[in-house]
């Protein structure tokens, strides 16, 4: 358990290191109780045997277990289930007098497990009172524990990073993150609020699998819900445009620098590596007949077998699939991350289109942060007795009014530290 903690909160830092790091107004939800699902286990059990497997993973012993068995044979389909902690484990495997809870199975049976008789560590699946006849056995455990308040303050700091940082990258409204079991190893974005939650799951699937590339590709894939929604786009539902949004974003922000340091990592956080993770994840679970009856159900993803296909040729061919996705992404980076871009160029990047975005910010004289960006009002205004005309309607800016404006554009990204200096200067030497 403490090296897959340890890689949980390698995999959160590496988040908040993709998303770099600043204030934010933003929330982030951690539950108090985790849940992850083991894969389907399924074996024969021969007549006479009896094997024992450990059952708790959790440090803390408040784990409760729901574990779906089924035992068929060609005669018989009874065996005997025992939970035990270390002790009584030793008596039942020597056929001794036990304390361990018992569990008689005989076809299907769910059995709740919540601290069984003290500390449940074992779990004994038993045919030994057959002579003939084996046992085809198969069981699902999921797994539900209390995290304890450290970890849950330290994953709560990581993703309130992975919220922040998004800020110094993208422009967008802030949106909330829960972290939540979900009864499914998957991760959703609300559509009223754009909030995200990522399934704990999802979480233990990609540190048990070591495919935490995958990870980040369905957690890219539902930030593209996100910004797609926040930003108004009658796209936000698309499944294979949230898929290239994710793709290309993922190219996009490659080369960004984090301002802060980060901690070191092992881990191959490419976009290219990142699209290579969610294949295997993909075809790791695919079940076409199942997805085709979702389909039909009104199930909008597309087959896994598709998206496959789709994320390949992006891989193949890259450089056109970016470029074609820049008009629409550049616009809603920061400037901080267009400057970015301009010094360490990413597949595909678009340098002119940056740098034009950047002198179209700096001619800004006020801006209000849409979901598009950087609404332009024209420096240049007619001055008539003090008073400034824009758009038909009288303003008269005070100098107070103008550096909270100019003060705004900084917080958000859209000037440069540099940048804010020299227009604070001129306003203050009018």
């Amino acid at each position: 358990m403490a090296v897959k903690s340890k890689l949980l909160f390698n995999l959160l830092a590496i988040l908040s290191f993709l998303f770099l790091s600043v204030d934010t107004y933003a929330e982030v939800y951690v539950a108090e109780r985790w849940a992850f699902q083991d894969k389907p286990q399924s074996f024969t059990l021969e007549a006479g045997q009896v094997i024992s497997l450990p059952l708790s993973i959790v440090p803390n012993g408040k784990e409760k277990h729901k574990i779906r068995f089924s035992s068929q044979g060609t005669l018989f389909s009874d065996i005997n289930v025992y939970v035990c902690d270390d002790k009584n484990k030793d008596y039942v495997l020597s056929s001794l007098n036990h304390g361990c809870s018992h569990f008689p199975i005989d076809g299907d049976r769910i059995l709740d497990i919540n601290n069984v008789n003290g500390s449940g560590k074992w779990l004994i699946i038993d045919n030994r009172h057959s002579v003939f006849s084996s046992k085809n056995v198969s069981y699902t455990k999921y797994t539900t524990f209390q995290v304890d308040e450290h970890t849950s303050n330290v994953i709560q700091s990581e993703l309130s990073n992975v919220l922040t940082g998004l800020q110094e990258v993208i422009i967008s409204p802030v949106f909330d993150m829960n972290i939540a079991p979900c009864g499914t190893a998957n991760a959703f974005s609300e559509q009223k609020s754009g909030a995200i939650t990522l399934c704990t799951e999802l979480l233990y699937k990609a540190v048990l699998e070591n495919n935490m590339e995958a990870f980040f590709g369905i957690f890219t894939h539902e930030l593209g819900h996100t910004f797609l929604n926040l930003w108004g786009s009658p796209n936000f539902t698309n499944e294979k445009t949230v898929d290239e949004f994710a793709a290309a974003l993922l190219f996009i922000i490659e080369n960004i620098e984090s301002k802060t340091p980060q901690p070191p990592n092992d881990l191959d956080v490419s976009a290219q590596n990142i699209l290579e993770g969610l294949i295997q994840f993909f075809s790791d679970g695919s079940n076409v007949q199942g997805e085709v009856g979702a389909a039909f159900a009104g199930n909008q993803h597309p087959l896994s077998i598709q998206r496959i296909n789709h994320l390949r040729s992006i891989i193949s061919n890259p450089i056109p699939f970016v470029k074609r996705w820049t008009s629409e992404l550049y616009p809603k980076l920061t400037t901080y991350a267009l400057q970015q871009i301009i010094d360490k160029p990413h597949i595909g990047a678009n340098i002119d289109l940056a740098k034009d975005i950047i002198k179209n910010r700096q001619s800004c004289v006020d801006v209000e942060l849409d979901p598009v960006g950087c609404k332009v009002v024209p420096v240049s205004t007619e001055m008539v007795e003090g008073v400034s005309k824009v758009d038909g309607i009288n303003n008269t800016p005070s100098l107070t009014q103008e550096l909270l404006s100019l003060s705004k554009l900084y917080e958000n990204g859209i000037l440069s530290e540099e940048e804010f200096e020299k227009a604070k200067a001129k306003i203050l030497d009018k």
